[in-house]
């Protein structure tokens, strides 16, 4: 388990980092923007990530699965760096040029998307090059450095993106800005991969084909699941900019950025867990992932407490503050959001298990069918209800992936959650969310007034709650806090 809290220790530092330039990044973007570009942006984003995630065809988590799999053999985990690298740039090339291709389409024209998939096209290449070099280094559990590059890349597309949107370039410039960052950080990660990996004596190494064609295999896989998780985060957007309008779309947009933040810890223990479940797996260690499940699911669910519970009390304070008056009608769709995202925040510490021990087809069935229920609900309800209705549809089809992830796992020898813990866990929801709910209904202060003071006070109920129940030890808790203490007086 120290090994595991030392991966998600890793990238939960390096995530934070990231969304808190993001927290910083958005209100500003907002506005430079106006709403209908906003609106645009939103709609460029998601097609951004859903080409780019095509484009990677799974070779990420399939060289992060397969490198942790050859712990120890070096030779073995750069022929498939090596084999993953050049898959992501035939891949990538392949899909730029179709990218090249649609943006002649009269539909695109109509739009004015074509200037956007110009630099798309560059983008997906550059993209899957850089996160198909940094997976090596999450497969070797050298998270740290992983995360460095990404977080030099975010600041580069921040200062770039604001820059030249401020210059007078708009939405095209922020992905300008995101093109340039990949290309600025290429170099870097190339260099770090020749020094850790020594590339240089693959020329004499054989089994290059075979181990590549692992990757194909399980990656093609593991992008069906891929872009179905992808597409239920997207589709809910597009259709809405499809029923309605760019301004709508940024009303959800707001809506559906920080019901995503909720995520921040079960996707960070997500990162570090198909690594070392596939190490643990290839050892047939059963017990091993037991434990890290046990305990993972556990600091996942309490955060997703403390931070669902804490913004679903003040979601009327926090777009006021953040976005502006003006996002007042993303209220309502942000409350019915947090808890379809609670729920997928508990299958984000599933899934790694199911990846990684040979039950990625079932789990990908699983994605494609709330995928295929969210298009459906989502259709029926937004020319309805419009970003109300998109919020119902997508809070449903999250929760329906973590009942189907539930239903997998129950069937294997893999166990979740010891009672107790579960028990504990939701006496804690109730005895944390009841008076803070309670609090911020009765308490009537300025928007900005409220995000300073109730905070604080909701971290006091959480960690009492906690005590109360027993679901975090005291003694740990006092072992933590003398460390603390001791470190600051030396």
């Amino acid at each position: 388990m120290s090994e595991l809290r030392k991966s998600i220790s890793a990238i939960l530092s390096g995530r934070m980092v990231v969304r808190l330039s993001g927290v910083i990044f958005t209100p500003i973007l907002v506005r430079i923007l106006t709403k209908s570009q906003f609106g645009t942006y939103g709609v460029i984003l998601s097609l951004f990530t859903v080409v780019t995630i095509v484009a990677q065809v799974g070779l990420p988590s399939a060289i992060r699965k397969h490198v942790a799999g050859f712990t120890g053999q070096n030779s073995k985990q750069s022929i498939l760096l090596l084999g993953g690298a050049g898959l992501a740039l035939l891949y990538g090339l392949g899909v730029g040029i179709i990218v090249l291709f649609i943006m002649n389409l009269p539909w695109v024209h109509s739009q004015g998307y074509g200037k956007y998939l110009i630099v798309l096209a560059v983008a997906v290449t550059l993209r899957n090059l850089f996160d198909s070099f940094r997976a090596g280094f999450y497969g070797r559990q050298q998270e740290a450095v992983a995360e460095k590059l990404d977080i030099a890349r975010r600041m580069v597309y921040i200062v770039s993106a604001l820059g030249l949107s401020v210059l007078g370039f708009g939405v095209l410039g922020v992905f300008i800005g995101y093109t340039l960052a990949y290309f600025v950080m290429i170099p870097a990660v190339v260099y770090l991969v020749h020094k850790e990996f020594e590339l240089t004596s693959l020329t004499e190494q054989t089994g290059l084909s075979e181990l590549s064609g692992q990757l194909i295999r399980y990656g093609a896989l593991q992008a069906v699941g891929g872009i179905a998780a992808l597409m239920l985060y997207k589709t809910d957007i597009l259709l809405i900019n499809y029923f309605r309008s760019s301004t709508e779309t940024a009303a959800y947009q707001a809506a559906l950025f920080p019901a995503e933040l909720i995520w921040f810890v079960p996707a960070a223990i997500q990162g570090a867990m198909l690594q070392n479940v596939a190490r643990h797996w290839s050892s047939r260690d059963i017990d091993a992932i037991n434990a890290d499940l046990d305990s993972s699911m556990k600091y996942a669910v309490l955060s997703l407490i403390l931070f669902g519970v804490g913004l679903l009390g003040l979601s009327k304070e926090f777009l006021t503050v953040y976005f502006g008056p003006e996002y007042s009608t993303s209220v309502l769709p942000l409350q019915i959001l947090i808890i379809g995202t609670f729920f997928y925040g508990v299958n984000r510490v599933i899934v790694p298990v199911l990846q990684a021990t040979g039950r990625l087809r079932y789990n990908e069935t699983v994605t494609v069918s709330a995928l295929a229920l969210n298009v459906i609900l989502n259709v029926l309800l937004i020319p309805r209800f419009g970003i109300t209705g998109a919020a119902i549809g997508t809070g449903v089809s999250y929760t329906s992936v973590v009942v189907g992830s539930l239903i997998i796992l129950h069937t294997t020898e893999f166990r979740l959650l010891q009672r107790e813990t579960a028990i504990q866990l939701g006496a804690t929801l109730l005895i944390f969310a009841v008076p803070y709910l309670t609090l911020t209904t009765w308490i009537n202060l300025s928007p900005l007034i409220s995000l300073i003071v109730i905070p604080p006070i909701g971290a006091v109920l959480f960690s009492s709650a906690c005590l109360v129940t027993g679901v975090v030890d005291i003694e740990f808790v006092k072992n933590r806090a003398y460390k603390l203490v001791s470190l600051g007086s030396t």
